[in-house]
């Protein structure tokens, strides 16, 4: 009886450090997006190259994504992509001196929204959140933080 009452209060102290992890997470993005404090781009050409090396580390894959622009140049199947296809399509980059934000469209298995919050300069933190929710613009991304994030993956 003392050993259940002890594992009892471990697994509680530990779910409620990841309840507030998961706060932390949403309030940290919260905070950038409303700070207003970065610019906006929908151009793959100002993400770091610390962030992009960062995510290939992340994804054991070359990051390789093409602008909105690019149309034609995409491969949203689970195929592999030739040299020439992107399987990741940029729908906009949040960036500052430390933080970057990416929102793109991933292709694989499955067509999902990826957003992928870095902060490369400093503390390195990651966090990735995936929804099949659109998220086009900036609105759209704050409604989806505040609204439905509960898990996210910090690494």
């Amino acid at each position: 009886m003392k050993h259940s009452i002890f594992f009892l209060c471990i697994f509680l102290v530990l779910g409620c450090k990841n309840s507030i992890r998961r706060v932390e997470k949403k309030s940290e993005i919260l905070f950038f997006l409303n700070s207003n404090d970065f610019s906006f781009s929908k151009s793959k050409s100002i993400i770091p190259k610390a962030v992009k090396d960062s995510l290939t580390v992340i994804d054991k894959e070359k990051f390789k994504i093409g602008d909105f622009s690019d149309n034609g140049k995409f491969n949203f199947s689970d195929v592999c992509c030739s040299n020439t296809e992107f399987n990741k399509r940029l729908n906009f980059v949040l960036l500052n001196d430390s933080i970057c934000l990416l929102v793109y469209r991933r292709g694989g298995r499955g067509n999902h929204n990826v957003v992928d919050y870095i902060r490369y300069k400093g503390n390195y933190v990651h966090f990735r959140y995936t929804t099949n929710t659109e998220l086009t613009d900036l609105k759209k991304l704050q409604f989806y933080i505040k609204h439905y994030v509960i898990v996210a993956n910090r690494k």
